[in-house]
């Protein structure tokens, strides 16, 4: 019996070690993004071709212009993740993770300023091309993968074998074709340091809960959702349910402060002008009102590890905010664009006659000209016309 049973677990052992040894071949999006870097920017072109509210997009001269002034086609590119780290001496660090459905070379580039291919000389699969005037460079080591980006965040991405990081986890979760996962960590001190030294530059309300939110927020992920319906949802991730409360606790108490400072300045700025009636006031307080009653019932989602908000981004919200609150400052701007000409009016009407006192030693009198019966016909208005 026992002997029956080797040679079947022989066969299960080489299958495992082949799907594992497959499973490891199979490169991932993610694992040359560096864990410490301070965002990561993703977009699933093939996914996004394959949107049908986007069938309107030149897809095929997009094919053939890039052929032309490139020379590869953009089409053939599945995924491009971009990778973003901490400004070195040199400035912004960036890295560009492409994967290919076909086969493709940096050879083939025709980019201006492209010196030609170059090989490392410890690693003869890794070839990399560098541009003139330019901190950008491509490199490349598989056929189906090829990097762009400064040389510093290329070094690390080359040297970088499937890290592991809050931020990673939540872009390899992440299913939706296009996002962006922000990281905090990394540059949670500069924030802080920043709120701590520039108490003054904000109002005094607002630095406590901003304070809270550095403190909390672990990452932030926005994802868009292309098409004619498109979505943007905005999550902010922390470590526990206690964080997740405290996080949303302060986002009501900057809401409640940014309200009230709008409501206060429109006001302010519709007392300014005689033209803001008594029913435009009350139609106003009416609005402020009821847009405060659909600002409490908010806009997030609570869960256990983040807070959600999903809106339309056709920009119906907005609109109608921006509609409400604009109105009557634009009554006000009115007002004040009509006082600043009447002011001008007057300030040529003073220029014209001090000129005309520079050309007849003495100013205009109420009545220029009169007819033969010493009638007035002509005011001093007509004294000083150009």
């Amino acid at each position: 019996m026992k002997k029956s049973l080797l040679p079947l677990f022989t066969a299960f052992t080489l299958f495992g070690s082949i799907a594992s040894i497959n499973a490891q071949e199979k490169p991932s999006r993610f694992q040359n993004i560096p864990a410490d870097s301070i965002a990561i920017v993703s977009v699933d072109l093939e996914a996004v071709r394959n949107i049908k509210e986007l069938e309107f997009v030149p897809w095929e001269i997009l094919s053939v212009g890039s052929k032309e002034q490139m020379g590869i086609d953009l089409l053939l590119a599945k995924s491009v993740d971009v990778a973003i780290g901490m400004p070195g001496p040199s400035g912004p660090e960036f890295g560009a993770s492409i994967m290919t459905s076909q086969d493709v070379d940096i050879a083939d580039l025709t980019i201006p300023d492209l010196k030609e291919v170059q090989t490392s000389p410890r690693r003869a699969d890794l070839r990399f091309r560098e541009m003139n005037y330019s901190p950008v460079r491509f490199a490349q080591q598989s056929s189906k993968q090829m990097y762009m980006g400064t040389d510093g965040m290329l070094r690390r991405m080359l040297a970088t074998k499937s890290a592991s990081s809050p931020a990673l986890k939540i872009a390899s979760e992440t299913k939706e074709p296009v996002f962006a996962v922000l990281s905090l960590e990394p540059i949670r001190p500069i924030l802080m340091g920043f709120l701590e030294d520039n108490p003054t530059r904000l109002p005094e309300p607002l630095l406590d809960p901003l304070m809270t939110l550095a403190e909390e927020v672990d990452n932030i992920r926005l994802i868009s959702t292309p098409g004619f319906n498109s979505k943007l949802t905005l999550d902010l991730f922390s470590e526990s349910k206690e964080s997740v409360g405290k996080i949303a606790s302060a986002l009501k108490a900057i809401q409640a402060i940014g309200f009230e400072l709008v409501e206060t300045q429109m006001r302010e700025s519709m007392a300014q002008g005689p033209g803001a009636s008594p029913e435009m006031m009350a139609a106003v307080d009416a609005y402020t009102m009821r847009l405060k009653a659909l600002l409490n019932e908010g806009f997030w989602t609570e869960y256990d590890d983040r807070l959600s908000m999903t809106m339309d981004s056709n920009g119906t919200v907005s609109i109608g905010i921006a509609v409400g609150l604009l109105l009557p400052a634009v009554q006000a701007a009115r007002d004040a664009a009509q006082r600043m000409s009447s002011s001008n009016n007057m300030k040529q009407i003073l220029l014209a006659k001090l000129n005309y006192e520079s050309a007849y030693r003495r100013f205009p009198g109420r009545v220029w000209k009169r007819d033969a019966e010493k009638k007035p016909l002509l005011s001093w208005r007509v004294a000083i016309l150009p």
